[in-house]
């Protein structure tokens, strides 16, 4: 569990989809900058066997995955490994189309500098970290959101402030 209260990864199954969704370029090269900046060698070389597990029950193509990962910790790169994950993504991918299609568009917004959801901002654009003030952001949220349920604002939670 997370200090947070709500359920986590371990750090070797966080890592190995660190390393196959934002460390995989769509060419099948390596992003070594953000595999170093996001922390995913380390991820991975802490717990090996949360990868392990975590390449078994995903889905994922397991060989190529564990092989990819264990090529990268020796900062070498398996190309023959990396082609079948994704080729097993673009596979999964057709049968979504409508899925597909989202992610296409708002790839394209966010690559033309398109406004997109506040919500989706912080994530896309602002490294994960809500800006500035997290009272005011979450206010001016409900302004342009429905809001399902009332909650407290995080400002009252006291959840440690990020951004």
């Amino acid at each position: 569990m997370d200090p947070l209260g709500f359920r986590r990864l371990r750090p070797g199954a966080e890592g190995l989809f660190k390393f196959v969704f934002n460390g995989i370029s769509w060419s099948g090269r390596p992003d070594w900058r953000t595999l170093h900046a996001k922390g995913t060698l380390d991820q991975l070389r802490r717990d090996p066997e949360g990868v392990r597990q975590a390449a078994r029950i995903s889905g994922l193509a397991a060989w190529p995955a564990l092989r990819s990962v264990r090529d990268a910790l020796g900062e070498s790169w398996n190309y023959p490994a990396v082609h079948p994950l994704q080729a097993v993504s673009a596979f999964r991918s057709l049968h979504r189309p409508a899925a597909l299609a989202r992610r296409l568009v708002q790839t394209c917004r966010i690559r033309r500098g398109a406004e997109i959801c506040e919500v989706l901002t912080p994530m896309l654009r602002g490294g994960r970290r809500i800006p500035g003030d997290r009272a005011a952001w979450l206010e001016a949220l409900a302004r342009s959101h429905q809001v399902i349920a009332a909650r407290p604002s995080f400002a009252a939670t006291g959840f440690p402030k990020t951004g």
